[in-house]
């Protein structure tokens, strides 16, 4: 089963040696009894193609938790990465293994990718910096000279894969928040060009200590995912000018979402694939009484809550209607 996607040329020396720092990160850590090697070669698969189409075959292959790229051009990229977050995780480096602001980004806040930079021997990053940069690491896995971020982004995603993977084993987790958020708590920060705490523009948050991250494991509060928008469902309502002893349940169309499912009372009643010509469904009411309707979606995220209800009260000789708004919920959990 392929959960990380290379997202490089086959059979290239880059590509191989981004493949192999995935898997040699994802077995980095010191408790080797607490935490032994797995083999995850099966796992990490190299694929040609655009990042757009790599993307898009994620949205296909829900197995798909990762993609690593490593190459220049992230500033382009942040856009597809948020139509498959946060499911998927991508992981790209600042893009230049020369040391010197880069101006990618305005915001010092890291993008929804999961940028990096590398440095060794200078025990710091020692590529290109600057707003935007979240961690650097070593690029072990590369034999020559210059430092290079492409492999320190492999190395980065195996240990994040890493982290998500065992918060999994105590919990069913469906996004990448937690392992990030955790991870920059326990980087190493000892760079002695540091001049920021926790975060500095030329060493993002330092360098990922996976096994600090394993520790704080239900230690701490973790805060709402600043990336996660969710997808805003719409209202419900209903529309007149049908039989009596009839109500028309119509619903606003939801980006991402690939079906709707309606309740009534609590069951679903009918499902509608996403581009039907209307999302609507007429329902028929056989006995007296009051009928709640939601409706919640699927969607390439996964499952959404359910949205606002509506109470219809059917009675003898009424026409039914709306009784009370109870409540809007537009956050997403996804699967």
């Amino acid at each position: 089963m392929i959960r990380v996607i290379v997202n490089d040329q086959p059979g290239t020396e880059h590509a191989i040696g981004v493949r192999a720092a995935v898997i040699a990160g994802y077995n980095c850590l010191a408790d080797k009894l607490k935490y032994p090697d797995i083999d995850i070669s099966d796992q990490v698969e190299i694929m040609a193609g655009s990042f757009g189409q790599i993307v898009e075959y994620s949205k296909l292959d829900r197995n798909i938790v990762a993609i690593a790229r490593s190459t220049s051009g992230i500033r382009y990229m942040v856009d597809a990465a948020k139509t498959v977050y946060p499911r998927v995780q991508c992981f790209i480096p600042m893009g230049s293994n020369t040391f010197y602001d880069m101006k990618i980004f305005t915001d010092p806040v890291p993008p929804v990718i999961m940028t990096c930079g590398c440095g060794d021997d200078e025990s710091r990053n020692n590529t290109g910096y600057g707003n935007g940069l979240e961690f650097w690491d070593m690029d072990w896995t590369w034999v020559g000279g210059q430092d290079a971020s492409s492999f320190s982004n492999g190395w980065i995603c195996g240990k994040m894969l890493r982290l998500y993977d065992e918060i999994r084993k105590s919990r069913i987790v469906s996004d990448w928040w937690e392992p990030r958020y955790l991870m920059r708590q326990g980087c190493w920060r000892l760079e002695p060009n540091r001049a920021a705490e926790p975060w500095d523009i030329k060493n993002g948050y330092g360098r990922p200590n996976l096994d600090e991250g394993l520790r704080l494991i239900d230690t701490m509060f973790i805060p709402e995912d600043p990336y996660y928008m969710g997808l805003v469902l719409g209202e419900v309502g209903i529309l007149s000018g049908v039989p009596l002893g009839s109500v028309k349940i119509f619903i606003e169309p939801v980006k991402n979402a690939l079906l709707y499912k309606i309740k009534r009372n609590g069951e679903v009643i009918k499902q509608i694939k996403a581009g039907e010509v209307e999302l609507s469904l007429i329902d028929n009411l056989e006995m007296y009484g009051t009928y709640i309707y939601s409706y919640y979606v699927i969607g390439i995220f996964g499952e959404s809550k359910e949205s606002n209800k509506i109470s219809v009260n059917y009675q003898k000789g009424y026409h039914p209607r709306i009784i009370q708004l109870i409540q809007n919920l537009t956050d997403v959990v996804s699967e």
